[in-house]
Order: C-alpha cells, then sequence, then structure tokens
C-alpha cells in the first residue's frame, strides 16, 4: 500500500466513471449545472450538495410531468 500503482489508477478512473456519468445525467434533466458533479467526490461536500439538491425546486415543467410515456 505505499505506492500508486496503474492498477490502483485504473480502479479510480472506473469509480470516477460509474459515480460520474448517473449524477451528471440526473443533474442535467433536472436542470442544474453539471458542475455539481465535483461536490460528490469531496467527503463532507458530497453531503451537503446532496441536501441542498434533495430541496432545491426542480425546474421540470407541468407539462413535461403529464407527457405519455414515449414507450
Amino acid at each position: 500500500m505505499g505506492t500508486f500503482s496503474p492498477v490502483h489508477f485504473i480502479i479510480l478512473i472506473a469509480f470516477i466513471l460509474v459515480i460520474g456519468i448517473p449524477i451528471v445525467k440526473i443533474l442535467r434533466r433536472t436542470g442544474h449545472s453539471r458542475w455539481w458533479v465535483i461536490l460528490y467526490f469531496v467527503p463532507i461536500a458530497n453531503l451537503v450538495a446532496l441536501w441542498v439538491f434533495a430541496n432545491a425546486k426542480w425546474r421540470v415543467s407541468e407539462a413535461d410531468m403529464t407527457r405519455p410515456d414515449p414507450t
């Protein structure tokens, strides 16, 4: 555990992609900036960001909510 090997780097990149991509998609769908995803990787800031995001008014119009599902 003394060095940061290439395997650790690959695991780190995979973690960022697996966690970051869905968060960015959710943020974009709700009308928030994609830059909020950075806060989800900072230990205490991610809890604050989660509370702000959960209690914020989402920018989804009523027309989007009543539109039938295209499937």
